[in-house]
């Protein structure tokens, strides 16, 4: 019993050691590739936007440390895809709780990694999140992403306001890319801050003739 308990021990240790890294390469500023291994905490998904990955080139190889601003993009068993974006983000929180009692549309300059939600002929979905916020950018045509801006904040101890300042910006992109899908314009006011919502507004443009 003491031997097949450490075995156990042993096979449960080498497991953990082990799993933690997956396939994946990255993608250097230069745009040289590096294949091998990413250091993957979470066989479901990353509970928030990593600010940096621990590379190996292979399992016995000692494992590097990269941050967002030391690579372009990296991409874990070929379908999980971040990129490297530096620019401004916007500073307000919307993650619970909700402490700000003003419209706040400050923003700050960050280098960050956003994952790819969605990719298509026109539009690019993108996600990020923090311990104080959920942001979704949209690039067009392989260029710089863009932030939909979204706010929260009191109004009152007893009223929450939503500011869904992104509306406009889809509705100029429906504009550019849809401008005859009446029906996709008429729905642009009830698309919710929401990742379902945005990767259906994206796919439905990208999918059109």
């Amino acid at each position: 019993m003491k031997l097949l308990f450490a075995l156990l021990i042993a096979f449960l240790s080498s497991t953990a050691v082990a799993q933690p890294y997956l396939d994946g390469y990255i993608i250097k500023p230069n745009g040289d590739t590096l294949k091998g291994l990413i250091r993957y905490p979470d066989y479901n998904r990353w509970q928030k936007c990593p600010t940096s990955i621990k590379f190996k080139s292979d399992r016995k190889a000692r494992a590097l440390n990269f941050t967002a601003g030391a690579i372009r993009e990296f991409h874990v068993n070929d379908h999980e895809t971040y990129i490297t974006f530096a620019g401004l983000v916007s500073a307000d929180g919307n993650s619970y709780p909700i402490t700000g009692f003003k419209l706040d549309t400050s923003k700050k300059q960050d280098t960050i990694f956003l994952k790819q939600i969605a990719k298509g002929k026109h539009l690019t979905l993108y996600y990020h999140n923090d311990r104080y916020k959920t942001r979704y950018f949209i690039s067009e045509n392989n260029g710089t992403p863009v932030e939909l801006e979204f706010h929260l904040y009191f109004e009152n101890p007893n009223k929450l306001v939503q500011r869904p300042m992104y509306h406009g910006w889809l509705m100029s992109l429906a504009n550019k890319y849809e401008p005859e899908n009446v029906a996709l314009i008429k729905k642009i006011p009830e698309i919710q801050f929401a990742e379902t919502d945005f990767e259906d507004f994206v796919n439905e443009i990208n999918n059109a003739n």
